[in-house]
């Protein structure tokens, strides 16, 4: 239509239209820098489809033309990718920097799957925590669809790519052959280590991950200081918790079993019990050595035989659960209290609980046999009554019979000294 006409942004003229003022404005700096004009060459364009299939391979860490993997296991762009509508230096940025996120994938992966057997059940927590939040990651690049641009994928995954990079530096494969300066810890250290960084990072986005970690390394320590203090049993086949057994001294009785029967694996607090457990490091230590010292002195103390079900010990984020456990120790406590209460009976106590338990019993026992014996005359009496009435009877019928046999001999008398008359 007639009138002004406003000029529109180049980000509104659509890819040919900014693809052109890039040659052209490329064209002009080859002028000023040489002196003279050269022909413009036109960059090969990549179809977007197969970047988008590409990027999305290499940000689960695989390989492909566009993305390369070097020897020191990181990806790398190929040189001149160019798409339309884009300069090939804002494309290779950013695609470079998504490749970056595949390679921290590839890193942690490999340092997820190596063999952590012989280093201890806390590195296995820790590698299985990590499995689990690389199997999330990768379901999250899976189910990206493909019809996404570019710069959508990298904006969508800008957050987790963060999150891995940080990992990366946390498990020490970030160096440039996918080796971090560090040595990674492992065993109680390892716990303080994801401690103190979750510390660090409680106000940015890592900390949910480092607090998934965190419980999931504190579960096989958890378990050894349950089976510790509830129980007295030791299970450290690594030796990477605070108590070391020697079996030497363990057969002694005397101070040897309580001194150097069970010590700790260091002087240093640190080496022992992660750092937020410090605080409760010896009371914990002693708890377990004096459930051994019981079984052998007095096996028969309720601690060692007690079958109550123990409330768990773990770490948890959840006030639910947390109040939870709460009402379990309580209920464990209440019923500990009341066999110790019914166990600390003294023996003396006990003597005169049996002494008056005997004579109730004796007591009882009179007051049946009095029944019994009331009970037994009162039937030999009426045996005995019943007995003399039935001789009553039979003396009156011979009273009767005599009676009657006297007045037929005084007739027969009569008669008799009638005819004698």
């Amino acid at each position: 239509p007639p009138g002004k006409k406003e000029s529109i942004f180049l980000t509104e003229g659509g890819r040919e239209t900014f693809d052109q003022l890039y040659r052209l404005r490329e064209g002009e700096m080859r002028v000023v820098t040489s002196g003279a004009s050269s022909p413009i060459f036109m960059l090969p364009q990549d179809s977007q489809k197969q970047l988008v299939s590409d990027l999305l391979n290499v940000l689960i860490g695989v390989a492909s033309t566009t993305f390369p993997l070097n020897q020191s296991v990181q990806f790398d762009v190929r040189p001149g990718v160019c798409v339309s509508g884009a300069s090939p230096e804002s494309v290779s940025r950013l695609l470079g920097e998504l490749a970056q996120y595949g390679t921290y994938y590839l890193r942690l992966s490999r340092f997820s799957l190596q063999s952590a057997d012989k280093k201890g059940l806390v590195l296995q927590a820790f590698t299985g925590g990590l499995r689990k939040y690389l199997h999330y990651y990768r379901a999250c690049v899976l189910s990206t669809p493909p019809t996404l641009s570019l710069l959508t994928i990298g904006f969508l995954f800008r957050k987790v790519g963060r999150q891995l990079r940080y990992l990366s530096e946390l498990c020490c494969v970030d160096g440039p052959s996918g080796t971090g300066q560090a040595t990674f810890p492992v065993g109680v250290k390892l716990l303080s280590y994801l401690y103190s960084e979750a510390q660090s990072n409680c106000s940015n986005e890592n900390y949910p991950v480092l607090l998934s970690l965190l419980k999931s390394c504190c579960e096989p320590y958890t378990r050894f200081v349950s089976d510790w203090v509830y129980s007295g049993v030791f299970r450290d086949v690594y030796g990477e918790f605070m108590i070391q057994v020697n079996e030497e001294y363990l057969s002694f009785r005397d101070k040897h079993f309580w001194v150097q029967g069970y010590t700790l694996i260091s002087k240093d607090v640190e080496d022992c019990v992660p750092v937020f457990l410090r605080h409760i490091a010896n009371d914990v230590y002693v708890c377990g050595k004096t459930i051994n010292l019981l079984k052998i002195c007095c096996p028969q103390h309720y601690i060692c035989w007690s079958e109550l079900p123990v409330p768990r010990i773990a770490v948890t984020f959840s006030l639910q659960e947390v109040e939870e456990i709460e009402r379990e120790c309580a209920v464990y406590r209440g019923r500990m209290e009341r066999i110790a209460k019914h166990s600390a009976i003294s023996r003396e106590e006990q003597a005169l609980r049996a002494e008056r338990a005997r004579q109730e019993l004796i007591n009882q026992v009179r007051e049946s046999t009095a029944k019994t014996l009331e009970s037994i005359r009162g039937c030999q009496v009426s045996q005995r009554l019943a007995e003399e009435a039935k001789k009553r009877e039979r003396f009156e019928e011979l009273k009767q019979h005599l009676e009657q046999e006297q007045e037929v001999v005084e007739v027969e008398m009569h008669v008799f000294f009638f005819f004698l008359k």
